[in-house]
């Protein structure tokens, strides 16, 4: 069996004015994406290969799904026309199929099924079925026999049994139904990102909760949450990932989107929060919150950061360490000129830094190898280890106006110990320097510092200083 996910666009207009910064079938039910559910469902069902046919590219969805390996099934991506009608859609895609029976979701849904049940009254049988609405919404199946002639001549039956259902998510009132009805139980029937440790319950990893903190039943409680004193959890709440709900704080009967922050002694109920945004579902009103002592957001991406910079400090430790006996010994018998000069410490313009430059010089064994074990970094790799520099980075722009404007051009700049164009043996040429930090800017992660770093020790033992 295969699958065929028709995401359309002209029905989730509606979720731009509230989650204005995620694409609409990203949007989470009980802490998980809409269409992960579909994802779900399929390899429950035995799906073997499932194509997402979008009409505007959604790097993101692709980013978190990727091939479908997590689910044991394989994803495609496709496209369509803006407001092409199912039936072409199906007729586009036929080749998926090659012979095997099609499952078509279509539309913006959200599926009642049974993650314990294996067999579903939908598939049993020889006919075609369909479970949709007037706008054709829903479940369609097509038996193998039928799935290769035109889609607009192929007849289907509607189908009037009970589980798989559906429920068509068309406003913020029918979207905040359906977290109620997970929180209320119907957790019970899908695959949850959380633990269900008791009944009523479910809470992720690296959960915590103050000693004075109050947990009433039921709730589903996501990842890295910090629940503090006085702070009074449920009923029916839903608390997304990364997020923080401080001192004497009271959240019941509501959605907490993931990444945000709740202020102290505040009372949310019967409301959806994102990010800034308080939300009433039964009123449809948004109030977007400035005070960032009450709700604000908070940046996923922070713990990223400090990781990345906890590993940088530890490697520039470490290379210090490693260093630090050859310095004091090569130091005194070494005659180069040690130039001190100002950079740019980051992309304002305005805040500067100072540190000394080593002229190359290729006279003199004590020299040569200087630079060969990268002694003459060495202060530059102090400067990364107290943070006032980056260890792997940019190449450090002299502090001058022609400067400023070259770092507006990058898309960020980290001045650093060890550099792209270095690595490359282009540091000497202006041109092709640029080139390079503007390849890293764009591709810069952990495991490129760390290869750039490596690379550059081991490539100064070997290449020839000139000086």
């Amino acid at each position: 069996m295969k699958c065929l996910i028709n995401c359309r666009k002209i029905q989730t207009g509606w979720t731009r004015k509230y989650f204005y910064d995620i694409p609409s079938y990203m949007v989470r039910v009980a802490n998980k994406p809409i269409l992960e559910y579909y994802i779900e469902f399929c390899s429950i069902i035995g799906v073997s290969d499932v194509r997402i046919i979008m009409e505007d590219a959604e790097p993101a969805i692709e980013k978190y799904f990727q091939d479908g390996a997590q689910w044991n099934l394989k994803i495609t991506y496709g496209s369509s026309r803006e407001n092409e009608q199912l039936p072409s859609v199906i007729e586009r895609n036929r080749m998926l199929f090659s012979g095997d029976d099609l499952l078509v979701i279509s539309g913006f849904i959200f599926i009642d099924y049974d993650k314990n049940r294996k067999e579903y009254d939908l598939f049993q049988g020889n006919d075609d079925f369909e479970l949709v609405d007037e706008d054709r919404n829903g479940l369609i199946y097509l038996r193998s026999s039928t799935v290769h002639t035109l889609a607009k001549t192929v007849s289907l039956q509607k189908y009037t049994g009970g589980m798989p259902g559906f429920i068509l998510i068309n406003s913020i009132g029918t979207l905040f139904e359906t977290n109620m009805k997970m929180v209320n139980g119907d957790s019970d029937k899908y695959i949850m990102s959380s633990y269900n440790n008791e009944d009523g319950v479910f809470i992720g990893q690296n959960v915590e909760i103050m000693k004075e903190c109050e947990i009433n039943k039921p709730v589903i409680i996501g990842n890295n949450i910090q629940l503090k004193n006085l702070s009074r959890i449920g009923p029916c709440a839903i608390i997304g990932d990364n997020t923080l709900i401080d001192a004497n704080t009271a959240v019941n009967h509501s959605v907490v989107y993931g990444d945000s922050y709740i202020g102290s002694s505040l009372e949310i109920s019967n409301k959806i929060i994102y990010k800034r945004r308080v939300i009433d579902p039964f009123t449809s009103e948004v109030l977007d919150i400035v005070d960032n002592f009450l709700i604000s957001e908070i940046d996923s991406k922070i713990f990223r950061r400090y990781f990345i910079a906890f590993i940088h400090r530890v490697t520039a430790l470490v290379l210090m360490l490693m260093q630090l006996p050859l310095f004091i010994i090569f130091r005194p018998f070494v005659s180069i000129q040690h130039v001190e000069n100002s950079y740019w410490a980051d992309k304002t313009g305005s805040n500067k830094i100072g540190f000394g430059d080593y002229k190359k010089c290729s006279k003199g064994i004590f020299n040569k190898l200087f630079f060969k074990f990268s002694l003459d970094k060495f202060h530059l790799i102090y400067l990364a280890f107290t943070g006032k520099i980056f260890l792997a980075g940019n190449k450090p722009l002299a502090a001058t106006d022609e400067n400023v404007t070259l770092i507006n051009e990058l898309p960020s700049y980290h001045p650093a110990a060890f550099y792209y164009s270095e690595t490359l043996g282009h540091e000497n040429d202006e041109f092709q320097a640029r080139i390079d930090e503007l390849y890293y800017s764009f591709h810069r992660s952990l495991h490129f510092d760390l290869s750039i770093i490596a690379a550059t020790l081991i490539q100064r033992i070997f290449r020839y200083i000139n000086e």
